[in-house]
């Protein structure tokens, strides 16, 4: 790929991922609003405006990699192995 069309496609990746958090951030913030009162024109536009400067923000520290898309990149997890229980070895009491 040219340099331009890398810059332009990680910059299309960074607009979308953008919107989608802002779209999740208003939704949660709205429903958490509404756990606590009833929601107001004043408080929607106060999350809508605090949403889209918070997603800015966020949107800015997205590392793209240009080969792959944004849903390809999660890893498997590896298993992590639990340490085996220790059996604890009770000592009798015997006169000595």
């Amino acid at each position: 790929m040219k340099k331009d069309k890398s810059k332009a496609l990680a910059k299309s990746l960074r607009k979308t991922a953008q919107k989608e958090i802002k779209a999740s951030l208003i939704q949660n913030l709205k429903e958490f609003a509404l756990k606590f009162g009833k929601s107001s024109k004043k408080i929607n536009k106060t999350i809508e405006k605090s949403a889209a400067k918070l997603s800015k923000e966020i949107s800015k520290e997205v590392n793209t990699n240009q080969s792959t898309p944004v849903d390809k990149t999660k890893t498997p997890l590896k298993s992590v192995k639990k340490p085996a229980a220790k059996t604890v070895v009770e000592k009798e009491n015997t006169p000595s």
